[in-house]
């Protein structure tokens, strides 16, 4: 429509004559494959086609990224995990052996003193015999 009216403005324009009407008919259209052929709004949408590309790649590259330190640092709570289970089994072990040989101390020191007793006890009847 807009080419019809171009040419019907310049018909006029030449000849000062009223043009009544322009029929354009397009037997075919053309596009050649290279790149001198594209218009603006192609580069740009071609830019911001690999500006989104280049985002996503960023994007990705960022994640891999996060991952891999997460996987360091659940590696690195990990083994602290264990070590720390490591000592407070070993404190337990500690703990449970030092309560063994208080225990084991104080029976020695009731056997004494029950024979200690006993002796006592066994040296009055003697006595009263």
């Amino acid at each position: 429509w807009e080419i019809q009216e171009k040419v019907k403005s310049e018909v006029e324009a030449m000849t000062g004559l009223n043009v009544a009407a322009v029929n354009v008919s397009v037997e075919g259209v053309n596009v050649p494959k290279d790149d001198s052929m594209k218009t603006q709004e192609d580069e740009k949408l071609e830019s911001k086609i690999e500006d989104v590309f280049e985002a996503a790649h960023d994007v990705k590259d960022t994640v891999e990224d996060f991952v891999s330190d997460a996987k360091e640092k659940a590696a690195e709570i990990i083994e602290t995990a264990k070590e720390m289970s490591e000592n407070f089994k070993n404190d337990v072990i500690d703990i449970g052996e030092e309560a063994a040989d208080t225990a084991e101390d104080a029976v020695e020191e009731t056997v004494d003193a029950v024979e200690d007793i006993a002796d006592e006890i066994t040296e009055e009847i003697d006595d009263e015999e």
